[in-house]
């Protein structure tokens, strides 16, 4: 048996470890986001609503998926492993199969890393690309640094660029947060004429990403100064010792904007892994070895702790069916906090608000969260409580 093929082996070992609590819980974990999506696919909502802000093409997509969740999760679970196996041929790049199998181990089942893998929206089906993608920009810029690339004309158009901005665009078609990469990637392309383009072609979009890239105290991925917590356990890359000038570029750009608002730690991750497997190879072995094997441990841990412990749980489910129960006895509506709407819906709650916490009516039974600043603005007695979900009756 080939190295590769035990390496893929062991990739698949751990793709399944991050997996196999997904495979048993009956539904889907992560976050209530993700019912928006499912209650498009079960056809718990109407269809002729769509996807809101969806291209036409995605609704066409999603509408063509399964209402199986089994099936969802295999989906789920091959474009984990696809993935991975593309980051680490990408890490092959720069260090060896032995680090290059450490890596992707991280990138897989390090807690904050792996949530991509494992909320099921639009997003999730942009990886593949988008892995792709940032494979092919970065040997571009290994074979140009090697001299095996010679630009001899004053208009030179890479292939491999041209490749990348080509899968690229189509995770942008997905998950449009990946429309940033474009920027990155001219710096990773010695500013090859393609990206250059490109980069011009996104200026009519400036005011949305500005817009985009602004933090949302409200929503947890998009806070501000919550990725330094993930961060701090990889500071060694932050020496920058033994790394490439642009990639140290590339890493403090998108640290920063990942601080301002955490939803940029995903385009992060897979530069900020790779130079970390670059640092740890360079240095102490022995050291190197013991910090990465600790890490990836508690990264099990702590990642199959999460799983486990994932929303929606019974919990959720108890308050609904309590809420429920109290709105056919009293014949009252049930109103929602904006987060748990689409679970809400999931379970058969007609709750049309769709709003933030400001917006929310406070009227009959009231499902939200202590931390409500509103609800000491109205007259609303609290019913029960499980953890930081309260219902009332207002």
């Amino acid at each position: 048996m080939t190295n590769y093929l035990k390496h893929y082996l062991i990739i698949l070992l751990f793709v399944l470890l991050l997996f196999i609590i997904i495979f048993v819980k009956s539904e889907m974990i992560g976050i209530y986001d993700t019912y928006y999506y499912l209650n498009f696919i079960f056809g718990k909502i109407d269809p002729s609503i769509g996807l809101d802000q969806s291209l036409p093409i995605i609704e066409i997509f999603f509408g063509l998926l399964p209402a199986n969740f089994f099936i969802l999760k295999i989906i789920m679970f091959s474009i984990c492993f696809i993935s991975a196996i593309i980051f680490y041929n990408t890490c092959k790049l720069y260090v060896s199969n032995y680090w290059s199998l450490l890596g992707t181990i991280i990138l897989v089942i390090f807690p904050f890393s792996s949530r991509q893998f494992t909320n099921f929206e639009t997003c999730i089906f942009s990886l593949i690309f988008m892995f792709y993608s940032i494979y092919f920009i970065n040997l571009n810029m290994c074979k140009f640094e090697n001299k095996s690339i010679m630009p001899n004309k004053i208009i030179f158009i890479n292939k491999y660029t041209l490749i990348s901005l080509f899968l690229l665009l189509i995770s942008v078609i997905f998950w449009r947060f990946t429309i940033y990469y474009i920027p990155i990637f001219l710096i990773l392309s010695n500013f090859d004429l393609v990206c250059i383009i490109a980069t011009w072609l996104i200026i009519p979009f400036l005011p949305f990403l500005y817009n985009y890239i602004l933090p949302n105290q409200h929503i947890s991925e998009c806070m501000s100064f919550t990725a330094i917590i993930p961060l701090s356990f990889f500071y060694k890359t932050y020496v920058f010792r033994y790394l490439n000038i642009k990639h140290i570029i590339i890493i403090t750009i998108l640290t920063i904007v990942s601080i301002i608002k955490y939803k940029f730690i995903y385009l992060l991750f897979p530069f900020l892994i790779i130079n970390f497997v670059i640092v740890m190879s360079k240095i102490n072995q022995l050291k190197a070895k013991i910090f990465v094997f600790m890490l990836i441990g508690m990264s099990i841990i702590g990642t199959t702790y999460m799983n486990i412990t994932s929303i929606p749980n019974n919990d959720t489910k108890r308050i609904l069916d309590v809420a429920k129960s109290i709105s056919i006895s009293e014949n009252k509506k049930i109103n929602v906090s904006w987060d748990l709407q689409y679970y809400a819906q999931w379970n058969g709650i007609d709750n049309n608000y769709t709003g933030y916490h400001e917006d929310m009516i406070y009227k009959d039974i009231v499902i939200t969260y202590p931390k409500d600043p509103n609800l000491t603005n109205h007259d609303c007695n609290m019913i029960t409580k499980i953890k930081d979900i309260w219902l009332f009756n207002c």
